[in-house]
């Protein structure tokens, strides 16, 4: 990952040995970027140090990326027709949602506002199907600091 500064300018040229990139998202916690592409891996980059600080497999390419607002997870919606949620921290995986019977085409999310909330996951596939999860994060987010 190569990162331009210039004074009120941002500029992000990718150079790596990946294919395609589908989604990219900031996190809202940290100087960390999240990409997802057509080689199977979301990767989380410093955007500190411009490295790549984990990458994520996947069994199929990775459609959607994004950052949950609070906590320092990323949630990756993928054509192996799972959603997972993975810790920006650690780059482990918290939990891994299935049921589609084909592949995921997009994802969109209704982030808790606080930690007694649920995220509301929806999805849509390729087995002309839309679903909803629910989740909550915050125990998933603590788990990741009690090791």
């Amino acid at each position: 990952l190569s990162i331009c500064w210039k004074v009120r300018e941002l500029y992000f040229v990718f150079v790596a040995l990946f294919d395609y990139l589908h989604s990219v998202d900031f996190c809202h916690t940290h100087r960390w970027l999240a990409s997802g592409g057509m080689d199977g891996t979301m990767k989380v980059w410093d955007l500190g140090s411009n490295l790549c600080r984990h990458t994520c497999v996947h069994g199929g390419s990775v459609i959607k990326v994004l950052w949950h607002p609070l906590y320092p997870i990323v949630y990756t919606a993928s054509t192996d027709q799972m959603v997972r949620l993975w810790s920006g921290q650690t780059g482990a995986c918290l939990l891994t949602l299935g049921g589609h019977e084909d592949m995921i085409l997009d994802m969109s999310i209704v982030f808790a506002t606080n930690d007694e909330e649920e995220d509301t996951i929806f999805t849509c596939s390729d087995d002309r199907t839309a679903r909803i999860f629910s989740v909550h994060p915050f125990p998933l987010y603590n788990a990741t600091l009690n090791g």
